[in-house]
């Protein structure tokens, strides 16, 4: 095609099949494929939940903490 083209002469695309829905969503298929390997109720994800949700918790405590701090220096 590119000598074809270099060539002058008139290069034809060819069609590219249209896929079903939801088959060419390249998103939709890795979250799939993640689901599959790690079923939601494993305890891999339990336990990576209930850590996010400690570090959470401590975030907002070490948060209230630094204001109280601050207010108290005034």
């Amino acid at each position: 095609m590119i000598e074809a083209k270099a060539a002058g002469n008139e290069v034809i695309r060819p069609e590219v099949p249209i896929q079903p829905n939801g088959s060419g969503d390249l998103l939709t298929a890795l979250e799939a494929s993640l689901k599959a390997l790690e079923p939601k109720g494993s305890g891999a994800v339990r336990r990576a939940k209930a850590a996010a949700r400690k570090a959470g918790e401590a975030a907002d405590r070490a948060h209230k903490a630094a204001r109280t701090a601050a207010k108290s220096r005034r």
